[in-house]
């Protein structure tokens, strides 16, 4: 089962979210958190920079 099925959204949906070529509605956004098992303001805060390898 993949996690599309746990939001009840169409596999080229988070797709697509990944990839940044669609923007989730809020509906989405709480599915999202939920099957995630985080809170829905968890997944709008910017992302941490990966350490430098340099």
């Amino acid at each position: 089962m993949g996690p599309w099925v746990l939001i009840n959204a169409r596999w080229y949906y988070l797709s697509d979210l990944e990839r940044g070529q669609r923007n989730p509605s809020v509906r989405a956004l709480g599915r999202l958190a939920n099957a995630l098992g985080v809170a829905p303001h968890k997944l709008l805060e910017p992302a941490e920079a990966a350490p430098s390898t340099e």
